[in-house]
């Protein structure tokens, strides 16, 4: 069977079609950040949500680095969207890394955190990082 250049254009139109829909339908995601440290010094950390998929994981939000002073309390929000998660997957499997060293010895460690999976059709949804960084995670 011989395609025509009609055929090609209407499944190429098809194709966009399909592809705007998504993008109408994203889910917007809010990353509020307040970690504390407790351990009375200076420190600093960067978040990055990630959705977990079978083959190469998304990067969804990465933050900058924030510095912070002893006793001090960070408080940001920062924000992105994702419109799917791969062909007959509904479920988005959002985890969270952090790098910090709120640790005794300053050096830095990665807590990796997995999120309940959230419906792709979710329009709005937020994850709050709310805990003490002190000494968790690993090298």
């Amino acid at each position: 069977m011989r395609l025509n250049n009609n055929s090609i254009s209407i499944s190429t139109s098809i194709f966009f079609l399909i592809f705007l829909v998504n993008l109408a339908e994203s889910t917007k995601i809010n990353l509020v950040l307040r970690p504390t440290c407790k351990l009375s010094k200076d420190w600093n950390f960067q978040a990055t949500l990630w959705e977990s998929d079978t083959f190469f994981d998304d990067k969804i939000i990465a933050s900058p680095t924030y510095h912070l002073r002893d006793g001090d309390r960070s408080f940001n929000q920062i924000q992105s969207s994702e419109s799917d998660d791969g062909l007959f997957d509904n479920w988005f499997e959002f985890y969270t890394e952090i790098v910090h060293n709120c640790t005794n010895n300053g050096k830095n460690l990665k807590l990796h955190q997995n999120l309940k999976p959230v419906a792709v059709k979710t329009s709005d949804f937020t994850i709050i990082i709310d805990y003490d960084l002190s000494n968790r995670g690993k090298n």
